[in-house]
């Protein structure tokens, strides 16, 4: 079998990162081009999509169609909302927002990363026009690697969580300082589960999907939901080995069985004897 990987862009960090850490299991992993590509697929090839809404002529683990869901904002959480599955407030009426006398993420973008795109606006505070804009939850956040194996079942492969020593900034980026850590702390019940309904809301077969356990002002009561899903995200760490790893349990096809051979055993009573000739 062998692996190949198709970036959302050129060069991509973790894409590469992804291909070293099948490479370091022993797997013939490359990338393959985005412009000038000669990739032929064969029948036994597992093809990762790495987070492009590209429509390639081969198929691919995730499809071009679930990652341009997943990748859009506001078409994501409208897929979790009608199936049902708990994610933050939103919407893309102003005057909606501007009601909700809440803090509010202005979302100026809908495919974006490591939070560009994001203003934050204080509860009573005019707000812009704007595609989308989702309620602001106080709460810890986390990031959720879930994969769907071909029967379906979902499986956690890993839970991070968002960390800053000092929690200054209501946009939790990468670039605001934050950072995902795998140890030190509590995993709120159900997360796992809750990553995975929306995984294959969005028709995805991988991915990690950032939640919240968000606290209500009024009650205190917690509940965890969906803030948006990653299909490229950034590989920090053990988690790239781990996500190979994971791909090859749950995603990859089993390598085909060899046909038994019967083992061999001379019989020199019905063996055929070959006599050398001598001639020219």
């Amino acid at each position: 079998m062998r692996i190949r990987i198709y970036p959302w862009k050129s060069p991509s960090a973790s894409a590469e990162a992804l291909r070293d850490a099948f490479q370091s299991l022993g797997q013939d992993a490359l990338l393959i081009r985005r412009e000038g590509s000669r990739f032929t697929p064969r029948d036994t090839d597992f093809v990762i999509n790495w987070g492009s809404t590209d429509v390639l002529p081969y198929e691919t683990v995730n499809s071009a169609a679930a990652v341009n869901t997943a990748t859009n904002k506001k078409a994501t959480l409208q897929r979790l909302r009608e199936n049902h599955v708990s994610c933050v407030d939103f919407t893309a009426d102003q005057a909606e927002a501007q009601r909700w006398n809440s803090p509010v993420y202005i979302r100026t973008r809908l495919r974006a990363s490591a939070g560009a795109g994001i203003i934050y606006a204080q509860a009573g505070e005019a707000i812009g026009l704007a595609p989308l804009y989702t309620k602001a939850e106080v709460g810890k956040e986390y990031r959720v690697h879930v994969m769907i194996d071909a029967d379906g079942e979902g499986h956690m492969v890993r839970c991070q969580k968002r960390f800053k020593e000092d929690d200054d900034n209501p946009v939790r980026s990468h670039n605001n300082g934050y950072r995902f850590i795998t140890g030190n702390f509590r995993r709120p019940n159900h997360i796992g589960k809750l990553a995975i309904a929306a995984i294959k809301a969005v028709g995805l077969k991988f991915g990690a999907v950032d939640i919240i356990n968000a606290r209500d002002p009024l009650t205190g009561e917690r509940t965890l939901k969906v803030l948006e899903i990653n299909t490229a995200c950034g590989l920090e760490g053990s988690s790239p080995t781990e996500l190979a790893q994971a791909f090859l349990d749950h995603l990859a096809p089993p390598e085909p069985e060899l046909p038994e051979v019967e083992p061999y055993t001379f019989d020199p009573d019905t063996e055929v004897k070959l006599v050398r000739s001598d001639a020219a």
